[in-house]
């Protein structure tokens, strides 16, 4: 994403002048992924169904220094179309036309993996609260902070979509995800803006925030 330059994060954007922020959420998932007028219209046919406020986060970037980007993000889930909701058949998988100028690769990420990713986020916020800062990660590298290992191990091949190969491509989770603390993430950002590279990055830490929420409800509602 430009405005967070070489993160995982899901899709999204501003709102247009007057725009409510639902139709807003079904426009920037729709333009950035490249969605014709059909998925976009199915979209917005059942947003008020389907699609619900997650969580919000103070989103400011880079976190180590004054922010270029500093915003209110409210996280939405929606519910995939039918029509695209073949999700374990790649050639079923929708075909993007990615927003290139803000976007380089799309990724599936199954439930598995979710959770190891928030596992080892719930490791490094733990050790923020303790009375670290976010610019203290970077000043500690990795001696004192937690081990992001277990994403780094992860090989599970996971389907991958880049504006490069404009085709779905499994590939090993840790050639796309590294960790919050591993070294791949220390010097991510220095030639991100420039670089159509995919990974390993990090997730953003609101992008984890958010996922997070959505575990914990899934998991608390029983579906």
């Amino acid at each position: 994403m430009r405005s967070y330059p070489g993160l995982w994060v899901p899709p999204g954007g501003h709102c247009d002048p007057a725009e409510l922020v639902e139709i807003a959420a079904v426009r920037e998932l729709c333009e950035e992924l490249g969605f014709g007028k059909d998925i976009f219209e199915q979209f917005e046919r059942s947003a008020k169904e389907t699609l619900r406020p997650l969580c919000a986060w103070e989103a400011a970037f880079p976190a180590d220094a004054p922010p270029t980007s500093h915003q209110l993000a409210i996280y939405y889930t929606a519910q995939w179309p039918s029509c695209l909701s073949n999700t374990n058949d790649p050639h079923q998988f929708p075909n993007l036309n990615l927003q290139e100028d803000e976007v380089c690769a799309a990724a599936w990420l199954p439930t598995s993996v979710l959770t190891v990713l928030i596992n080892d986020w719930s490791c490094c916020s733990q050790y923020w609260r303790e009375g670290s800062t976010i610019s203290d990660m970077y000043a500690a590298r990795a001696t004192c902070l937690p081990t992001s290992a277990a994403v780094n191990a992860l090989t599970d091949g996971v389907w991958c979509w880049t504006a490069v190969s404009r085709s779905w491509n499994r590939v090993p989770l840790n050639q796309l995800i590294c960790g919050l603390s591993s070294s791949e993430n220390l010097n991510y950002a220095a030639n991100a803006l420039n670089s159509s590279k995919v990974g390993p990055s990090p997730l953003s830490t609101g992008t984890l925030y958010a996922i997070s929420q959505w575990l914990f409800f899934r998991n608390h509602s029983g579906r």
